[in-house]
């Protein structure tokens, strides 16, 4: 890719963030950190979003932070590596509330949490991520023993670095994910991709999710969020918009529809495939309590356009081991974002 195509799928990630910002600001769910990452002139001056961006984005957030709550619920000293992360604050919402640092043994909750949190993303990204680290101490306070190196924050917990996904050549990446990151190859890992595979040809989709399992080879998952369902002419406008972005969909032929997406995971080896979309998400998994809390927050005529929006985007997670720590009796309550 050149480097205007290079911007303007970085220019995804300050969309995504402005999007929670707003959704948060309504009181769609709450997130702290977010704003910390975001300039008084971005926050005061981006276009207010519909309803429908709003409501999309609490269940994308929702659903990904009751996943990744659900694997360190069942492997505590298990790894998580976000791919793509931009300026997702993840890993200071599950700091906040107890998930990852380790608990004091003084105190009634015995079991130890110790989760290596990784994130990797495009340069402009990582650096200005790491300035506001330094810059806001809530964000410092929740990394332990810091140090820098290169592009890329490293702490006991935490660990930030810039590189390139789509490189051919994956040996520079073990190296910063084993030797810099101390991750372990035979601890259970989850990997987090937030529209990421998308932006890349399909190929190196399939070369990266093929390396990842081969490197975390005992018990690996991934969870891919994304769009889906594109065949249509809805996808079709989609896919018109992001081009006129600059910002061309390069993997979107894995995205036609859910049984497209899990054919992209069993041929790397998952065994264990499970996918939704946000419509599934919204009408089945949520609380109905929490669902008819954010239908109050802002007026919609009618759901139309949110349910085809909804039909567009899944979350697919599949494991070469098992995925049975999300259970099909609950509902999808996460803890870190209420």
């Amino acid at each position: 890719m050149d480097s205007i195509a290079d911007e303007a799928v970085a220019a995804t990630n300050d969309y995504a963030a402005i999007c929670k910002y707003q959704a948060i600001q309504l009181g769609y769910y709450k997130d702290q950190f977010l704003d910390k990452f975001l300039s008084m002139k971005v926050r005061s001056s981006a276009p207010r979003k519909a309803p429908e961006i709003n409501r999309g984005y609490y269940v994308r957030s929702t659903a990904i932070a009751y996943i990744v709550e659900k694997f360190i619920d069942r492997y505590p000293e298990g790894q998580i590596v976000s791919l793509g992360a931009g300026y997702d604050t993840l890993y200071w919402r599950l700091h906040s509330h107890g998930l990852i640092r380790n608990f004091d043994e003084s105190k009634d909750e015995q079991a130890t949490r110790n989760i290596t949190y990784v994130e990797i993303d495009m340069s402009p990204v990582v650096l200005h991520k790491i300035m506001c680290i330094k810059r806001h101490k809530v964000l410092s306070d929740a990394l332990e023993s810091i140090t820098f190196k290169g592009e890329g924050l490293h702490s006991k917990n935490y660990h930030l670095f810039s590189f390139d996904l789509r490189q051919v050549d994956k040996d520079p990446l073990e190296r910063r994910l084993i030797d810099e990151c101390c991750l372990d190859r035979k601890k259970p890992t989850l990997c987090l991709a937030e529209c990421v595979l998308v932006y890349m040809p399909t190929e190196d989709s399939y070369s990266l999710i093929g390396w990842l399992h081969q490197t975390f080879y005992l018990n690996f998952s991934i969870v891919n969020y994304e769009q889906c369902n594109m065949l249509d002419s809805f996808g079709e406008t989609m896919k018109a918009n992001m081009s006129m972005r600059n910002c061309d969909l390069m993997g979107v032929e894995s995205c036609g529809s859910l049984e497209m997406q899990e054919m992209r995971m069993a041929a790397n080896g998952m065994t264990d495939i499970r996918g939704w979309t946000l419509l599934d998400i919204l009408k089945k998994c949520l609380p109905p309590s929490s669902v008819e809390r954010v239908y109050a927050i802002e007026f919609l005529d009618e759901n139309e356009l949110l349910e085809q929006l909804l039909e567009h985007y899944c979350i697919m997670i599949g494991s070469n081991d098992t995925t049975d720590w999300i259970s099909d009796n609950e509902y999808w309550l996460s803890r870190t974002t209420p």
